[in-house]
């Protein structure tokens, strides 16, 4: 809270200078999985891939009972979207990890 509008004034000056506007990669994790869904049940394989360089935090952060199948699921997104994309040796490599659960 500001003790006047010329304060509040006085510090945006300061904040906008640093401020920027959310982007993909502030999204939380829980966020990126339910665009992950999203992406695939909608066959969009691109939209999948786009999100692929948080594969790694997403499969970390899948935990307690249904983490297995959780992670699978991932796997299984990624690896379809990478065959679709004729990304043959790298959809092999998410099955295999996915025998590898």
């Amino acid at each position: 809270s500001y003790c006047s509008a010329e304060c509040q004034r006085e510090a945006w000056r300061r904040h906008k200078k640093m401020c920027r506007e959310p982007t993909e990669e502030d999204l939380p994790l829980d966020a990126v999985l339910e665009k992950v869904r999203a992406l695939s049940d909608a066959d969009d394989n691109t939209g999948v891939l786009r999100w692929e360089h948080r594969l790694e935090d997403l499969l970390t952060a899948c935990t307690g009972e249904t983490s297995h199948d959780e992670q699978d699921e991932l796997l299984s997104y990624f690896a379809c979207a990478h065959n679709h994309a004729g990304n043959e040796q790298r959809s092999a490599d998410l099955h295999l990890r996915r025998a590898e659960l």
